[in-house]
């Protein structure tokens, strides 16, 4: 079984492993950096990680 993700949750996750900060992803998808916390919180939620470290 494969983790889904919506595609907002793809954009995040695509620039955050290129190493771009929630605020410059917040800027560039013009969302709030809320919104990037719950984001990068829900895939990691259904990767099944327990921190952004592993």
């Amino acid at each position: 079984m494969g983790i889904e993700l919506t595609c907002r949750e793809k954009d995040v996750l695509g620039l955050l492993v290129q190493g771009c900060s929630n605020k410059k992803i917040a800027m560039s998808l013009c969302i709030s950096d809320f919104t990037v916390r719950d984001h990068v919180y829900r895939c990691f939620l259904n990767m099944e990680w327990r921190t952004a470290c592993g």
